[in-house]
């Protein structure tokens, strides 16, 4: 479907080839006094099973207007509602089938409407699939895109998720795509750093239950945990290629998350041997977690932004 990138709008930058999240926070950052800016944010609730392929329909036709072939193929797949499964025929509203191949692009096409509208009026705003956000140089301006926004999102019967829904006064931090800007600064965002933290207290406790079970030394515990974060952060090979030093190296500008990422992380190696948080830890030094082949991402993180300079 990549023939068709061309009748995507400016604004939507998700599942396009030269697009994508980091484009999207790049040309955001860059919006001259960005940072005095007010700004709106909002994830649409559960988008890709609520979109309505009655109007879907008509936008699909439009784009795809030199094979119809290929739309009569896709008209005859979103308007079936029936399955079968476990020997039964059900029958339900599927929206765009989350999950299968072409879904990204109904998705993308849906809202063209109001990616075109933002673009033609030079508001600053980006869409990435389910999560839009916009700028403002006042709150009288705000209040205009915010209401046209929720009207639009009316007119194709989305609703927002009231807990992803924000409004961000001037000067104060935004996040968006899992980064937060401050300031001329890009950093990770608050939700990024709790849910891998999350994923390390759970790891921890894992290998720790682990160790006891096999009898485990020690150093063979810790040492898992280490590779198992190695692995995330900083694997090139072809199954992960979404780790951590090539989707947010490129683009953070400070060292603030990963240091904090860093030290909760070697207070959960250094948990494993004791199964407590403790002072008798840090008998466990920081040359000893290196040998065990510890990978820091603050010093990751300036080995790449210096390779690159």
């Amino acid at each position: 479907m990549y023939c068709y990138d061309e009748k995507h709008p400016e604004g939507c930058y998700s599942f396009r080839r030269g697009y994508g999240a980091h484009k999207a926070i790049y040309q955001l950052a860059n919006i001259p006094n960005i940072s005095n800016m007010w700004c709106y944010k909002l994830d649409i609730h559960d988008y890709f099973n609520s979109i309505s392929i009655p109007i879907l329909l008509p936008i699909l036709k439009e784009i795809i207007d030199d094979d119809i072939h290929l739309y009569n193929f896709f008209e005859k797949i979103l308007i079936e509602d029936k399955a079968y499964y476990e020997e039964k025929i059900i029958e339900e509203s599927r929206g765009i089938m989350a999950g299968t191949p072409i879904s990204p692009f109904f998705a993308n096409i849906y809202l063209k409407e109001i990616d075109t509208y933002f673009k033609n009026e030079k508001i600053p705003y980006a869409r990435y699939s389910d999560d839009i956000i916009l700028f403002a140089n006042n709150k009288e301006d705000l209040d205009k895109y915010k209401n046209k926004l929720i009207s639009f999102l009316k007119k194709y019967k989305l609703t927002i998720n009231p807990k992803k829904e924000k409004e961000i006064s001037p000067n104060e931090s935004w996040e968006y795509l899992g980064i937060e800007y401050k300031e001329g600064n890009i950093d990770l965002s608050v939700a990024t750093k709790d849910k891998l933290k999350g994923k390390i207290r759970r790891k921890a406790r894992s290998i720790r239950r682990w160790m006891l079970k096999r009898q485990a030394t020690e150093d063979k515990g810790m040492r898992v945990m280490i590779k198992v974060f190695n692995r995330k952060f900083f694997e090139t090979g072809i199954d992960h290629e979404l780790t951590w030093s090539r989707w947010f190296f490129p683009i953070v500008t400070v060292k603030n998350g990963f240091e904090e990422i860093d030290n909760y992380l070697q207070q959960y190696i250094r948990y494993i041997p004791t199964g407590k948080h403790n002072k008798k830890n840090y008998k466990t030094k920081y040359s000893d977690l290196k040998e065990l082949g510890y990978r820091s991402l603050v010093n990751e993180y300036y080995k790449f932004k210096n390779s690159i300079i």
